[in-house]
């Protein structure tokens, strides 16, 4: 895949920055921080977890609900924010600045189906 550096983004909300070959952080979107309202829990899977586009990784949990996290592409989880519990008001004013899991992508064509800023734009309003 041609390095892909800036942000990319999911239909379920979700950031993704690629930072080595078929790698990418993984956060949530100020949309879904704003549609929250709050956030008083993270859970998210383990490390090692093989994951396909649509499965739960995790969950985001206010005093009202729980919105589950959805996989944006077919993946592993090689890594887990341990942090992110404690850096839950970072996440809340600033989610571009808190990820959530690192993944290596075991379908590299999916990407491509990852909307860009303006495109992610138009799809929220």
């Amino acid at each position: 895949m041609d390095n892909i550096r800036e942000c990319l983004y999911s239909t379920y909300h979700l950031w993704l920055k690629e930072f080595e070959d078929n790698k990418f952080i993984v956060g949530i979107t100020s949309y879904l921080v704003e549609e929250m309202g709050s956030i008083n829990k993270v859970n998210l899977t383990d490390i090692g977890a093989h994951l396909m586009e649509g499965d739960i990784f995790g969950t985001l949990e206010n005093s009202e609900e729980v919105f589950e996290l959805t996989m944006p592409l077919d993946a592993e989880i090689i890594d887990v924010n341990p942090k992110v519990d404690k850096e839950l008001s970072t996440l809340v004013d600033n989610p571009l600045l808190i990820w959530l899991i690192k993944i290596k992508l075991t379908n590299e064509d999916q990407v491509y189906e990852l909307l860009n800023e303006i495109e992610y734009s138009d799809f929220i309003v």
